[in-house]
């Protein structure tokens, strides 16, 4: 059958017809764009926590010698409480004593700087007012003192009573536990802004 130049136009070599490439919806363009900022979001993000985590831990290896004071405090503290319970503890400097059986010396690692560092670098680089970043920083490392004072506390306890268990417990269970408070207190403050904004 006979076909017009019109119809002939509409079609292929092969007879069939082709079909104009699709355009990109309105949909696919927000999603691209939406990536985009996401990773630029990400980007900012570690950059920000890199600069200002380097930065901290730097100014701490400079000033490390100056925190003899903080060592011997965390020192005589956990030997005050300790000694409440077996008078063969004391404290002398840096060092809690336990008779003459064992000693347990606080230096640096001991100190839970490296963990309010983390955790202050990881407030500061966050995508949220710097009120609210302050306050969770001031309140973070609070509870990171804390929680790595009662750490030292049982660590005595372990040095001193079950010493065979020593180098477990302080490589492994409780360097794992501040690690994991540290970063379990980091989403929770950035899922609770998240939340808020959600909501909002």
């Amino acid at each position: 059958m006979a076909t017009s130049p019109t119809d002939s136009g509409n079609h292929t070599r092969s007879g069939l017809k082709q079909d104009p490439p699709p355009a990109f919806s309105g949909d696919a363009v927000r999603i691209v764009a939406d990536h985009r900022s996401e990773l630029r979001a990400w980007t900012r993000f570690t950059a920000i926590f890199l600069a200002v985590f380097v930065g901290l831990y730097a100014l701490y290896t400079l000033l490390e010698p100056l925190l003899e004071g903080y060592y011997a405090f965390l020192a005589h503290s956990v030997a005050a409480v300790l000694a409440h319970f077996d008078p063969q503890v004391s404290a002398r400097d840096n060092v809690i004593l336990y008779g003459a059986a064992g000693t347990l010396r606080v230096v640096e690692g001991c100190d839970g700087v490296t963990v309010f560092i983390l955790i202050a670098a990881a407030l500061a680089a966050y995508p949220r007012p710097w009120r609210s970043r302050l306050f969770g920083i001031v309140g973070f490392v609070s509870l990171l003192f804390v929680v790595n004072w009662l750490r030292l506390v049982l660590l005595a306890f372990v040095r001193f009573y079950l010493p065979e268990h020593f180098h477990w417990v302080h490589v492994y269970l409780f360097q794992s536990v501040m690690i994991f408070t540290t970063l379990a207190l980091f989403i929770l403050w950035a899922g609770r802004g998240s939340s808020v904004r959600a909501s909002a």
